[in-house]
């Protein structure tokens, strides 16, 4: 996190373009952390399946801090003013992770957070801290608030419940949690100064505090602490924002004195058009091994983390194992156990069955709870009279999985209100959304686009309709697509449907800017709100997230009628169907989600075998001449002749056909060779 462009006028890559890095050291392995060989010795066999890409989570989850519990890895981010904050994340083999629950279960920091009487967006959660204590069996969260003062949070199990645990008055900013080798409790933290501090035994209170270093004016800013004891050292691992990372290596004690040395800095990363992998943390494998979880700067979508292997030098730094020169793309999957289960998806399809959340949705600050509801679909009761979204109360949130995705709801819009607004948008400062406008007891299906706010994170525009369509009944389904790739500003697509199946485009693209400064990603976002009075609601039956255009009915293709032979033809030889131009199935190319063809045809194959089969190559050919010859001299016995090319005979008038070609309009037919017309058989 960079704490600067907060109290002066100076943007991030600007003080970043004037500093100087230091050089990398060799890369060697470094003996394995204490403990690491007798696990390894006791535990399961491990295993690597293949490779893992990067990144390894392609959704918004910034400013991790990664551990391992046994068998288990952990993560932590930032989610700054979403509720509930500071998601908690698990894996088994550090590439495939799920939301297990979040540590700051509501952002009681002040009625800010409440969207009363004012907002706390690009506040709340920023850069925390997890770490585990195995004296108590218990998780640690800790994280500061509003540059004021710092919250600790703890719990026996991710999944919760977790409770605030004490209140410090320091605000330790950007701060890493160190449960040493005698369970005592450290805390670095810092922004250029980095200073560490030593906690009570019970970790309520700040025992000791003191600088430990002060970076050089040649790197710059130095944020992002996290706190490792290995092999005897302590080490503090820093971030320059958003370009590079340093390390610190004391072996004197948590106090220091310290040393630095680069890690990384303006190195290409593995995701096109996005920043120099930085910040994150280091974890150790059950077999030894080390790894790196960064994250990468990718807006639109927000900040994606990415995964590296770590050895280290034979004096004790450790080294990013590159590809070419950059963060690799693709790296060998760690050997770890094999996982106990499948972990949850992040995408896919919610029907909000049970009376809770599941763990990827965020509000947009705290909800009001008496204002929604699950359990046979997500019930949404206005909670704001408002004609401005970003002031309206109980937005529901979800990231977006990128590169591109698609979220479709289905809308219950029959307890709507006059004046009422509800819908499902691309939230960030510059939003817009698709939804159902209620005025004068007549509904309407509209595209509102001007959503925005300033730099203060003040609303600069409410928004204006750019396209709508009358609509009846009580049901509607709503779509939006969005392409998250990094590097320049990316459409996000709109589009209705009255039946669930046919969507119909509606306004333009909305352009979702690159812009870093507000931190968080594009969100789906689910909202109801009224503009004349309260009590109105909806109810959202079913919420669909796929990594790609959504699935949609496929048309069917007739099947080809199987022809029928002549008696005189069965005898000539030809004992079954006609090979020579069997059906061949095709798929069109998959289109849009909001085109209204979307998806693969449904692909058919010919009916009943196929009596003749050619052997391949020119063998195959030979024997479809001869299948050819044969049928023409049936058709031309002299017996039966009644001139060129006619046969005699009502037997004979039963002519055999080919299957119908069925037309493919999206293939090239000029140029295609006639043998393609004509194949000989399946091999």
């Amino acid at each position: 996190m960079f704490m600067s462009w907060l109290h002066q006028p100076v943007s991030r890559r600007r003080a970043l373009a004037a500093a100087t890095g230091l050089a990398a050291g060799a890369a060697l392995p470094l003996t394995a952390a204490p403990g690491a060989a007798a696990a390894s010795a006791r535990g399961p066999e491990l295993t690597a399946a293949g490779e893992y890409a990067n990144p390894v989570i392609w959704q918004d989850f910034a400013d991790v801090d990664v551990i391992r519990v046994g068998n288990t890895y952990y993560a932590s981010a930032s989610t700054m003013h979403y509720s509930p904050g500071a998601p908690v994340l698990r894996s088994y083999d550090l590439v495939h992770w799920e939301i297990a629950g979040h540590a700051v279960p509501v952002l009681d920091f002040g009625a800010k957070y409440d969207l009363n009487g004012g907002r706390g967006y690009v506040r709340g959660i920023w850069a925390s801290s997890l770490a585990y204590r195995p004296s108590n069996g218990t998780f640690y969260w800790l994280g500061q608030i509003d540059f004021a003062r710092t919250y600790i949070y703890t719990a026996k199990a991710v999944e919760g419940p977790w409770n605030r645990l004490t209140t410090i008055s320091t605000p330790y900013y950007d701060a890493g949690l160190l449960v040493d080798s005698d369970d005592s409790l450290y805390v670095a933290y810092g922004n250029t100064t980095i200073n560490v501090a030593q906690l009570s035994p019970d970790g309520r209170t700040q025992v000791r505090s003191q600088q430990v270093f002060t970076t050089p004016s040649s790197v710059g800013t130095l944020e992002g602490s996290r706190f490792y004891k290995i092999n005897g050292q302590y080490y503090i691992f820093l971030t320059r924002p958003a370009n590079g990372q340093y390390i610190l290596k004391s072996s004197g004690g948590p106090f220091g004195p310290y040393t630095m040395r680069q890690v990384l800095l303006d190195l290409r990363g593995p995701v096109p058009g996005g920043g120099v992998p930085h910040q994150g943390g280091l974890v150790q494998t059950q077999n030894g091994a080390w790894y790196y979880l960064a994250f990468v700067d990718a807006y639109p979508g927000g900040r994606v983390p990415v995964l590296a292997p770590v050895t280290w030098t034979w004096d004790g730094w450790p080294v990013v194992q590159l590809v070419n020169g950059a963060w690799g793309a693709s790296y060998p999957s760690p050997a770890v156990p094999p996982p106990p289960r499948q972990v949850a998806p992040m995408t896919g399809v919610d029907t909000f069955g049970g009376t809770t959340l599941n763990q990827r949705w965020e509000w947009n600050h705290n909800p009001d709870n008496t204002k929604w509801s699950a359990g046979n679909g997500l019930t949404l009761s206005t909670a704001t009279v408002t004609g401005d979204l970003y002031a309206a109360r109980n937005t529901l949130t979800h990231r977006i999985q990128g590169p591109t995705s698609t979220a479709t709801i289905e809308l219950d819009h029959s307890a709507m209100r006059d004046g009422d607004r509800a819908g499902l948008a691309l939230l960030r400062d510059s939003s817009a959304w698709i939804g159902v406008k209620r005025e004068g007891g007549a509904t309407r299906v509209v595209r509102v686009g001007g959503l925005t706010m300033d730099g203060n994170w003040n609303t600069t525009g409410t928004g204006y309709e750019l396209a709508g369509a009358a609509v009846s009944g009580g049901r509607i389904w709503l779509r939006v697509s969005a392409d998250i790739r990094p590097g320049a500003a990316r459409p996000g697509t709109f589009s209705y449907s009255t039946d669930g199946i046919t969507f119909t485009r509606l306004g333009p693209d909305f352009s979702m800017g690159n812009d870093w400064r507000f931190f968080m990603g594009y969100r789906f976002a689910l909202f109801n709100h009224a503009t004349r009075a309260l009590g109105g609601s909806v109810r959202v039956t079913r919420f669909a997230n796929w990594p790609r255009p959504e699935p949609r009915r496929s048309r069917r293709i007739p099947t080809p009628r199987r022809p029928r032979l002549s008696v005189r033809r069965r005898r000539a030889g030809v004992a079954g169907p006609l090979c020579a131009a069997p059906h061949r199935p095709r798929r069109r190319p998959s289109i849009g989600a909001d085109s209204g063809r979307s998806g693969p045809v449904a692909e058919e194959s010919a009916t009943g075998p196929c009596s003749f089969r050619a052997p391949a190559g020119n063998a195959g050919r030979d024997a479809a001449d001869a299948v050819s010859r044969k049928r023409g001299a049936a058709r031309s016995s002299p017996a039966r002749s009644r001139g060129p090319g006619r046969s005699a005979g009502p037997r004979s008038r039963r002519r055999a056909r080919r299957p119908p070609r069925l037309r493919d309009p999206y293939r090239r037919r000029r140029g295609t060779a006639r043998r393609s017309r004509t194949v000989s058989g399946t091999a």
